[in-house]
């Protein structure tokens, strides 16, 4: 049940994005939606709460991962880290 309520907040999220982009955009046509990364996708098929850390050498995907727990998990949103 807790994946689904998970799947459910990203899912929300993307939509409310996607209603924005549309309100917002003055180009037509113009991307209102755009699929997440392969990282995004293998960590959304991936986390557990067995997770203690996860390090991101890529600025752009630490940012989407990061973004992407805080959705699903906000209070476990500080185990990613950037790793330079």
């Amino acid at each position: 049940m807790a994946e689904l309520d998970s799947e459910l907040k990203v899912l929300l999220k993307h939509w409310e994005e996607s209603i924005l982009k549309v309100q917002t955009t003055t180009k037509y046509p113009s991307l209102i939606y755009e699929e997440t990364s392969r990282a995004v996708g293998m960590l959304r098929d991936l986390f557990n709460p067995s997770f203690e850390n996860i390090h991101v050498n890529d600025e752009a995907v630490y940012h989407e991962i990061k973004d992407y727990v805080t959705i699903i998990a906000p209070e476990r949103a500080k185990i990613v880290k950037y790793y330079k």
